[in-house]
């Protein structure tokens, strides 16, 4: 929202400047004239923070040159460069690696050394002439590139790496490139990357306070690095951790300095490749041994003062204090007031606006602002005016079919692409190739076409087209061969008939003999699932590879519950703001067989043939496919945009009130107008030749069902609208749930099918505690599933009782509006304050509570037997702030700014270790769901927070109203709150009747006999497909019948147990 601080400020000092252990300035301290920095400040105010501090290892900071001018004549051909001899000591196997005639790039790289200036592109020629190492931070996708040269260390042992052994005069143009970029750059180790894109991480074995140096060496758009940072204001790139801010650092000379320490990660790029030039200190210059040292200098490294004594550039007889100089880089904080009105002029950062798309909020201010006559006029005559263009653009039409392939001409029969074009054209929609697109047909593999509107996010391909098809023969064979029965013979004979209708509507050709398949042709499993009653064919390209090849440079967005709440709720604001009726209405259309509607591109069509189990002949059938499958990626992506497509038009032209999701459209109206809403809707399917499903139809009502959700508008007109699950997607949930939770085990397929079910559970409008628990389900699959840890398991069991028991979750016309709540507590001089203030959206003071707590209060919070009681106090000060006006943020945004880390991340995360803190953020988290209320929980430093005054006593009229609250029953209440996750385990216990007891026991006799027997055992989780003692625990012996087999006397081994632990026979449980 608001950076953590006004400025920083960079000041570098030929001395030491604000040396000791404190972290923050108490006083006001005066910025040295000698002083070098980015700003005009001259002295830094008390509340500053010490953000880091370094030494830059030169004798003055030096800016980037200019590349020179590279001379004529002799000078312009200086001596060739030696190979380092003396200190470099090379292994005998590797002494022929140094002869640079052996070598391409050795001998490219000696040409470049006899160059006065390494040029850009001749660095990134070495990505083509060395051999990659397998990257440390790479996705493993195609076209990575790593080459790491320099210093290692791995466990206390430093040496240099066998690359820099094998290329010493790569090595060296590295070396020199980099100096030649950035002059002042201090590096023991380099590491060429060439579209490298590394996720979230530190670097924890880079030394500080070295900072790390990126060169760019080839020409690209983007692909800057975020860096996590508590005064930055941009969102983390990485999907994983969008939540956190920091900066986003741009290339400045075509280099960037940064702390490899602060959690840091890359921008996506584009316009080419990604190569960069790394330089970094290895952890622990100092403890380099000195023919190391010497070696590195040789070869053109550029040395940490630590080593200065064994190099020959930084080396100074006044030493390393005098010669050197020192950065201290300082936030400066906001006032309170400053901080104020610029969180003021800041949104919600989960304001349920903000998902509204922009398209459909112009049209929504059109809609609120003009009466239903004139919108009923606009709908007619546009209506009117696009059928009457379909006549006439019916010979461009014939021509656009003319032009396409037989198989695209023959799907796309029905298909008005001439009046799609102009009514795209109309909408001003970007996606400028998508006629184009459909008309030639859709790829299933390869790179994915851009679509221009959707959020940028670069994906890669884990294998090349021509690699899938060279090894298509062989794949196919094991596919064919392993498509046999599911199991049920119902739902295997629903395939087969569904696969049968396909056939004759000339979607799939064959059956195909398996002998007749060209040598490159890719056959893809089918199988069938249960969807609402109904046989879904499910086409699986993960299996047979095709999934691998493609790559993209956006990702799809589809309009969520979030989106429709939004649309809805705005919309209401505005007609009751206006003085105008806010009853509204709502129905759904289905896009029958949606992504058959679009034809395959002729080069696919060898991608797309299906192997189907066919149970009447007992056998594998192959058909050869002509429509987008349903399990393709590309397929994903081409329907999405074509739909978006059509979302588009409905908007802009016929002034529709919708939201498209996938195949599914959601239109919302007022009555007077939901007939003439259905004649757009409907009219404009047919203009452009899609049909929608009879068997979903439904009509205009109060009460709409689409996504699996219930959707009520019967008291719009009081400015309420409600959402929850359909009482089918309900049952199935919770019986879902309890399979799972009853078997413990969660595998990573089947957590993603639950998460696709349990889709209404991640939205903003289901509250924060289901969030959590959508997200805590959300790290278990993304670590692969398997057994239920106790987080996990208690998400679970929270989601299954939300589901089948929360009430609907209600969205109002107030959730336009936003509060402010700031909060501070204060522990000094034997006295406990907690104090907050209340502002409204406007800037207006509505109120604040002060008040220092007696003993019983503070008994109550337990902070007594607490190491630190600050955060007991800071978190009882969020409660009782909340608790105060609970009321007035009934349906409202609510953002509750503090200055203690330790309570923020409790509240964000919605647990805490401290059991008094757990309990006050679980009762804080009731409550705001109870009141359907939206939070953000915000830092803000300690010298901006004006609840700072308040939390010491203090107390002003222009604060507003000072609240009077019993602080005891509100820490009463707080304090019998059970946190979500002891609740729910402790029932958990008592349902599964786990001896917790003995199992605590027995973990505690297995750690003390691992200190005896000096063993470190690792404990790894295997499925039981794979394990290979699953037949001997089951008296199977038949695979290790010629194996010897150790007899075991479990009565001896259960008593020489207790005897070590006599605590196991009195624990009782089963």
């Amino acid at each position: 929202m608001v950076s953590e601080f006004r400025c920083v400020l960079t000041i570098d000092t030929p001395q030491p400047f604000l040396l000791g252990d404190f972290r923050k300035l108490e006083s006001s301290v005066a910025i040295p004239a000698n002083a070098r920095t980015d700003g005009d400040v001259r002295l830094l105010p008390p509340g500053s923070r010490i953000l880091r501090r370094q030494m830059l290892g030169v004798k003055e900071p030096a800016a980037n040159p200019e590349p020179p001018q590279v001379p004529e004549g002799p000078a312009a051909n200086p001596k060739p460069p030696q190979v380092p001899e003396g200190p470099v000591r090379y292994p005998e196997s590797s002494r022929a690696c140094v002869d640079s005639a052996l070598l391409p790039a050795e001998s490219f790289a000696k040409k470049c050394l006899c160059q006065s200036f390494i040029k850009p592109e001749d660095v990134a020629q070495f990505t083509t002439l060395l051999d990659s190492e397998k990257p440390a931070r790479g996705c493993e996708n195609a076209g990575e590139f790593s080459f790491t040269v320099g210093a290692f260390v791995h466990g206390g042992a430093y040496g240099l790496r066998k690359l820099s052994v094998s290329f010493p005069l790569t090595t060296q143009v590295f070396t020199r490139f980099l100096h030649q970029q950035c002059p002042d750059a201090v590096f023991t180790s380099l590491a060429l990357l060439k579209n490298i894109q590394t996720r979230m991480h530190i670097d924890p074995n880079n030394s500080l306070p070295y900072l790390n140096t990126v060169a760019k060496v080839s020409e690209f758009k983007g692909g800057e690095l975020w860096v996590c940072s508590d005064h930055g204001t941009d969102l983390c790139p990485d999907l994983e951790f969008q939540h956190l801010k920091g900066l986003k650092v741009p290339f400045e000379g075509n280099v960037i300095r940064f702390d490899s320490h602060l959690r840091h990660c890359t921008y996506p790029w584009s316009q080419g490749p990604r190569v960069v030039l790394v330089g970094f200190v290895v952890k622990g210059p100092e403890l380099m041994p000195a023919n190391l040292c010497e070696n590195l200098v040789s070869l053109g490294f550029r040395m940490p003062l630590e080593t200065a004594p064994q190099t020959n550039h930084s080396s100074s007889p006044a030493g390393p204090e005098e010669s050197s100089w020192h950065r201290v880089v300082v936030g400066i904080p906001w006032t309170p007031d400053e901080f104020i009105s610029r969180a003021l002029a800041a949104k919600h950062p989960k304001h349920l606006f903000t998902g509204l798309p922009p398209e459909l909020q112009a049209t929504l201010d059109i809609l609120t602002s003009k009466s239903p006559a004139e919108i009923g006029a606009t709908r007619t005559e546009q209506l009117r005016k696009w059928v009457g263009r379909v006549q006439e653009l019916e010979p461009v039409e014939q021509a656009i079919k003319q032009r396409m392939t037989d198989n695209c001409a023959k799907i796309l029969r029905s298909k008005r692409l001439a009046v799609f074009k102009e009514l795209l054209e109309a909408s001003g929609h970007k996606d400028e190739t998508i006629v184009a697109d459909i008309a030639e047909g859709f790829k299933l593999s390869g790179p994915i076409p851009a679509s221009g509107v959707y959020r940028p996010k670069r994906t890669s391909a884990t294998l090349t087209t021509a690699a899938l098809r060279k090894s298509a023969h062989v794949l196919r064979r094991g596919i064919v061969h392993s498509t046999k029965g599911s199991g049920d013979a119902e739902l295997d004979r629903a395939t087969i008939e569904a696969t049968r209708d396909e056939l004759r509507r000339g979607w799939l050709f064959g059956p195909v003999s398996e002998t007749d398949l060209p040598d490159d042709a890719v056959v893809t499993r089918r199988f069938g699932i249960r969807q609402g009653g109904k046989c879904r064919p499910i086409d699986n390209y993960l299996e047979s590879g095709v999934n691998a090849t493609t790559s993209a440079s956006d990702t799809i967005t589809v309009h969520s519950a979030d989106v429709l709440a939004a649309a809805l709720s705005y919309r209401i604001h505005k007609l009751r703001s206006m003085r105008r009726l806010s009853k509204l209405v709502a129905r759904a259309w289905d896009l029958s067989k949606a992504y058959k509607n679009l034809a395959l591109h002729p080069d696919s069509v060898s991608d797309a043939f299906l192997a189907v189990w066919n149970p009447d002949t007992r056998c594998t059938e192959i058909y050869g496919q002509l429509v987008l499958p349903f399990g393709a990626r590309s397929s994903v992506h081409s329907f999405c945009r074509t739909s978006l497509g059509i979302w588009i038009i409905g908007v802009h032209v016929f002034l529709l009130h919708w939201g498209v999701y996938f195949d599914d459209f959601v239109g919302s109206e007022e009555p007077c107008l939901a007939r003439l809403f259905e004649l757009c809707a409907d009219g404009l399917f047919a203009l452009l030749g899609w049909a929608t499903s009879s068997d979903k139809a439904s009509e205009f009502d109060t009460i709409a069902q689409v996504l699996g959700l219930k959707i009520n508008l019967g008291e719009a007109s009081l400015g309420l609208i409600y959402f929850e699950n359909t009482e089918h997607r309900r049952e199935h949930l919770v019986a879902t749930l309890s399979d799972i939770i009853d078997s413990s085990f969660l595998s990573r397929k089947d957590g993603e099918r639950l998460r696709g079910r349990l889709q209404f559970a991640e939205q903003q409008i289901s509250g924060k505690r289901a969030g959590l628990a959508f997200r805590e389900l959300s790290k278990h699959v993304a670590s692969g599933g398997g057994r239920l840890g106790p987080g996990t398991l208690s998400a679970l069991l929270f989601l299954k009782e939300h589901v089948s028991s929360a009430p609907a979750r209600c969205i109002a016309d107030r959730s336009c509006y936003t509060w402010h709540l700031y909060v501070d507590a204060s522990n000094d001089d034997s006295k406990s304050g907690i104090g907050g203030i209340l502002i409204a959206e406007t800037g207006s003071y509505i109120g604040h509570f002060s008040e220092y707590l007696d003993e019983s209060t503070l008994s109550d919070l337990n902070t007594s037997g607490s190491e630190n009681p600050i955060f007991e106090l800071e978190c009882f000060a969020i409660w009782c702030g909340i608790c105060s006006w609970a009321r007035l943020f009934r349906h409202c945004h609510l953002i509750i700014f503090t200055d203690n880390d330790g309570a923020l991340h409790s509240m964000i995360n919605g647990r805490s270790e401290n059991d008094s803190g757990g309990r006050i953020v679980a009762a804080t988290h009731n409550l705001l769901d109870d009141h359907f209320v939206h939070p953000w929980f915000e830092r803000v430093n300690t010298s901006s927070n004006i609840a700072d005054f308040p939390s010491r006593g203090i107390s002003k009229q222009e604060w507003g109203i000072k609240v009077s609250l019993d602080f005891q029953r509100l820490a009463r209440v707080a304090r019998s709150c059970r946190t979500a996750r002891s609740s729910l385990e402790v029932r958990r216990m008592d349902e599964l009747r786990i001896p917790s007891t003995q199992c605590g026991l027995l973990l505690d006799w297995l750690a003390s006999w691992e200190e005896r027997h000096s063993t470190l055992p690792w404990f790894e989780h295997v499925s039981s497909a794979a394990n290979i003692s699953d037949g001997p625990s089951r008296d199977d012996d038949s695979t290790w019948r010629d194996v010897q087999c150790d007899e075991l006397d479990l009565t001896q081994l259960l008593l020489e147990l207790q005897c070590s632990a006599p605590e196991l026979a009195d624990a009782g449980g089963t």
